[in-house]
């Protein structure tokens, strides 16, 4: 089960570096852009930035995970397939909310692969 952590870790980092050198200029800067207030950007800054740490902190762990191995990773690989697997509903279900369009926002192909293979391999 080694390897699903190892392929969980590889797409939460694949996501990180998404979030950072593709995503970041489409969608983080036109939005720093348009907001009017030093609290708006503050907040956009600060949550953009959350789950960047949340994406790391993943990888992180199901690095960990694969070097540990069952049974001490699983509570490892619950946690982080639990958060892998809600940012992946959560984007999904934003996307189809504003959107009507589950491409809209990108991430959840990549964290929900992620998410579940990490639950697997702690089970």
């Amino acid at each position: 089960m080694r390897i699903l952590y190892l392929f969980a870790a590889l797409l939460a980092l694949f996501s990180l570096g998404l979030h950072y050198m593709v995503i970041g200029p489409e969608q983080f800067d036109p939005m720093m852009l348009a907001a009017d207030k030093v609290s708006s950007k503050a907040m956009l800054g600060v949550l953009w930035h959350a789950v960047g740490t949340v994406l790391l902190v993943c990888f992180l762990a199901l690095g960990w995970a694969v070097y540990a191995g069952n049974p001490a990773a699983r509570p490892v690989g619950v946690m982080a397939g639990a958060i892998l697997t809600g940012l992946a509903l959560l984007y999904l279900a934003a996307g189809l909310n504003w959107h009507n369009d589950v491409a809209a926002l990108p991430y959840w192909p990549i964290l929900l692969p992620a998410g579940v293979f990490a639950l697997i391999a702690a089970f």
